[in-house]
């Protein structure tokens, strides 16, 4: 359990990019749920700048997200090394490639997440955002949601103290019908700056 919830902040940052709604004068959190649902699949590369106590000073990578609402969420991590995170509704799936010595291994973790039911709520509730379904949104998190159709900025802040362990806040900002930027504030202090590029639908 706590190996799993160790994990938990880099699987809620794996598991947060998003379509934006609409051009509009005026919007609210329903009108953008509505739109993100409009978009129910997507790819896109992502920069991410990660920073730690752990770590002497911030990491970049880079890598690929794919996520399809009726299969699973995919963050695919390039460099500096390679990592293949897959988020669906039973099970979180980390896979990390060692290259180092004469032949790459890959060190594969699995968590069901049937064994832990408040963090897959906590996991699933983030990964809605994709699907525009704001149910464990509204049951989980606080929403301040500003700006315009055009330049809006989504901030997620736990409502619970348990959520609130790992995450302090989440702030998704968006301009026209893309998300570009994606902060997440860990309750520990570590931070993930995550902005995204060269979006397709397939």
């Amino acid at each position: 359990m706590q190996k799993f919830q160790s994990a938990l902040p880099m699987v809620l940052a794996a598991a947060l990019c998003v379509a934006a709604p609409a051009s509009a004068e005026d919007f609210s959190f329903d009108d953008l749920m509505a739109a993100l649902s409009e978009h129910p699949r997507f790819e896109a590369d992502f920069t991410e700048q990660r920073s730690s106590f752990l770590l002497a000073r911030p990491i970049e990578l880079k890598g690929r997200i794919r996520f399809d609402a009726e299969d699973s969420l995919e963050k695919i991590v390039e460099s500096p090394f390679e990592e293949h995170i897959t988020i669906d509704e039973n099970e979180v799936v980390i896979e990390r490639v060692n290259s180092e010595g004469k032949a790459a291994t890959v060190q594969k973790t699995q968590y069901d997440l049937s064994n832990y039911p408040f963090l897959a709520k906590a996991i699933q509730g983030v990964s809605n955002v994709f699907a525009g379904d704001k149910r464990l949104l509204e049951e989980l998190y606080n929403r301040e949601l500003s700006g315009t159709a055009d330049e809006w900025e989504l901030t997620l802040t736990p409502k619970g103290e348990k959520l609130a362990e790992f995450i302090e806040a989440i702030t998704i900002r968006g301009s026209g019908g893309i998300i570009d930027y994606i902060h997440s504030l860990e309750a520990d202090g570590d931070e993930s700056k995550l902005t995204l590029a060269n979006r397709t639908e397939p």
